[in-house]
Parts: structure tokens; C-alpha cells; sequence
């Protein structure tokens, strides 16, 4: 009222109310809000009220039939002509630097969401050498960016989000592992319900943004962050486990689709001189050498890659296949 008393002056049919963030509310208190607005719109039907709110706790808490009387909207993923506009305007002469390094790593699914194409040409625009070089890392990066994001929000325990990040980290791996082994990219909503009992493991994992919630499904941001957090489990296995649960039966040793990705993020994770890297990498090549293809090509040496191309040359000709490019 000091600054902008002139507000008052203005006709109700004027104004404009915007909220945003409203799954930043308290989570003890986002209903109540919600009901706020809603009897605030009734009040008042000629004045204009905008709030935006994450899907998770959209869905969730069944928004919708709280407020009534609002028209929704969902924001879809950038389209390419966005990303590449959005580029150009905040990167200017050094854009074809950062493709070249977006498609070096494959990063390039990640220009698509908002967040992760700002924070990648943040990064870029002030520390290039911060830039994750490595699926793996650039996942890590974004779940520690996420939550670092959200670790000042208040929960119903009283404890601030920040001093729960090790045990979020646990329940988005446990979450993403049941997943994996469903063979699904989805839990739902009662299964997530036995997964964890307490409330207060749910009420985490609906803070946190790496998971989203809608139509009583919930699921990772992105099929490739349940391939990380799950090939963060597999990690504690010993290569027997691994073996044994990623393949299709011990006669037969083919590595089940669903797992490929995940055993190669658990490769780019994987210390070194750790003896499971070799043995994992002879279970693909076994399997099909062209899974070794998949690989971060940091994972293998300069002779590495030349047995691997000359054994893919030889299997081609054998065939009768020819190799296309895929890149310029």
C-alpha cells in the first residue's frame, strides 16, 4: 500500500491477480489456499485471477474440482523452432559451440523442457567447463539443480526440504527401480500408496519436481532419469546379480530392452578400475556388439573403438547390411 496505493483506484474489472508457483504453498496448506482462491473468484467474478501450479500437484490434489469456474491450460515441451530461436537470441556467435557440445554428449533431449535449456546455456554462458559431459552427469546435475530449487519449502514435519535431500534421493531411486523392474515407465497411484506407507515419504516425492503425477499415475520427468536412479540401485549389486536380473534367462544371455539404457548409464558411473566395467561391456558385445555403440565413447580406449568398428564392419558384410550416417 506505500509504494502502489494507487492500485485501489483502479476498477475491479482491471485488475489482473497473477500466482505463480502455487504448488509452492505449503503442502499442509495448499488445499486451504486453493479453496482461498476459489471463494475469492466467487466474491468477486469480474476480477481476473492467473495461477500456475506444477501437474503433480495439479492432478494430485484435484485442483480442478476445487476451483471451479477457471478455464486450464497445460504448457506442452519447446518445439524446435523455439529452441533454436531461444538459442540464437541468448548465445549469438558462440551458439554452434554449445550444439557442438549438446550433440557430442547427446544431450539434446533435454533443450526441450524450459529448465534444463536455461540451466544448460547458463552454465555454458559462465563456465563452459561446468558443463556435464556425460548423460549421467548431466542427470545428476539436474536432480541436485531441482532440489536445490525447492530446499527452502516448508514441510509438514516443520523441516525445510533441505535438510531431507538424502532420503529424497533414496525414494526417487526406490520409485524409479519398482519402475524398471514393472518394465513400465508408470506406478500407480495405489502402488506408490504400498511403496511408502508413510506420509511423509509421499509428501517428498510430490515436493521434489523430478516425478509427476497425473490421471493417478505417477512417473519421472523423463525415461531417462529412471534409467539413472535405477542403474544407481544396480550399482550395490555384484556383476551375478546384475547379470541376472537384466537378462532374459541364465541359458540365455540377451540383455532385456528395457535394461540396455540403464546398464549403460550404470557404465558411465561405474569407477574405472572397477571389474564389473569389462564384464558388462563383454555382456553387450556378447549380446549384440552394436549395444557398445551406446556407450559414452569416453568408456573405451582408442583400440577399443577400432575392434568394435572393424567387428561391426565384418558383421555388416556378413549380412549384407550397409551403415547409414546419422549425423553430419
Amino acid at each position: 500500500d506505500t509504494s502502489h496505493r494507487w492500485w485501489r483506484s483502479v476498477p475491479l474489472k482491471e485488475l489482473v491477480i497473477i500466482i505463480d508457483g502455487l504448488d509452492e504453498v505449503n503442502t499442509g496448506r495448499f488445499l486451504e489456499t486453493v479453496k482461498h482462491i476459489n471463494e475469492l473468484s466467487h466474491q468477486f467474478p469480474s476480477l481476473a485471477i492467473v495461477f500456475s501450479c506444477r501437474k503433480l500437484f495439479f492432478h494430485h490434489n484435484e485442483v480442478q474440482k476445487t476451483a471451479k469456474g477457471f478455464s486450464y491450460y497445460e504448457i506442452y515441451p519447446l518445439q524446435q523452432p523455439q529452441v533454436d530461436r531461444y538459442l540464437t537470441r541468448l548465445l549469438q556467435n558462440q551458439e554452434k559451440a554449445f550444439r557442438r557440445h549438446i550433440t557430442a554428449y547427446d544431450l539434446e533431449h533435454f533443450l526441450y523442457r524450459p529448465f534444463y535449456l536455461r540451466s544448460l546455456v547458463r552454465i555454458f554462458k559462465t563456465d563452459r567447463r561446468h558443463l556435464p559431459k556425460s548423460r549421467a552427469a548431466t542427470i545428476q546435475y539436474f536432480i541436485e539443480e531441482t532440489f536445490a530449487s525447492q530446499d527452502f519449502r516448508e514441510l509438514k514435519s516443520g523441516f525445510i526440504l533441505k535438510r531431507k535431500e538424502k532420503q529424497y534421493l533414496l525414494l526417487l531411486k526406490k520409485a524409479a527401480f519398482a519402475m524398471q523392474l514393472r518394465g513400465q515407465n508408470i506406478l500407480l497411484d495405489s502402488e506408490v500408496q504400498q511403496l511408502f506407507p508413510a506420509d511423509e515419504d509421499i509428501e517428498l516425492l510430490r515436493v521434489g519436481t523430478v516425478l509427476t503425477f497425473s490421471h493417478d499415475k505417477w512417473s519421472l520427468q523423463n525415461a531417462i532419469f529412471q534409467e539413472y536412479l535405477s542403474a544407481l540401485v544396480l550399482e550395490r549389486f555384484d556383476f551375478a546379480q546384475i547379470e541376472e536380473l537384466v537378462c532374459i534367462c541364465r541359458e540365455l544371455k540377451k540383455v532385456k530392452t528395457k535394461w540396455i539404457q540403464t546398464l549403460v548409464g550404470l557404465l558411465s558411473i561405474l569407477q574405472p578400475n572397477d571389474p564389473r566395467k569389462a564384464q558388462l561391456l563383454q555382456l553387450l558385445r556378447n549380446d549384440n556388439i552394436e549395444l557398445v555403440t551406446l556407450c559414452d565413447s569416453q568408456l573405451l580406449s582408442s583400440q577399443d573403438r577400432l575392434e568394435i568398428w572393424q567387428q561391426l564392419l565384418h558383421r555388416y558384410e556378413h549380412k549384407g547390411l550397409w551403415p547409414m550416417p546419422v549425423h553430419e
